[in-house]
């Protein structure tokens, strides 16, 4: 996922991103229901991946949770 900007205006900081076609995972498991260990445990290491590359980049995330993991 590309960060185009990233900045403060009148207080306020802003990120823009490029925009991903998906689900969220809580729309997922919403629909879906448990879903299996194995998925689990494949989006839950891409996940932890994805936080790494971000935090070696200076990137603080801060608000993780199933609304905000596009599937």
């Amino acid at each position: 996922m590309r960060t185009y900007d990233l900045g403060e205006q009148n207080g306020m900081y802003y990120l823009t991103m490029e925009f991903v076609e998906g689900t969220s995972l809580k729309q997922l498991i919403t629909s879906r229901g448990k879903l299996p260990v194995a998925v689990t445990l494949t989006v839950g290491k891409q996940l932890c991946r994805a936080l790494e590359v971000a935090h070696a980049e200076g990137v603080i995330h801060r608000d993780i949770k199933p609304q905000n993991i596009v599937v």
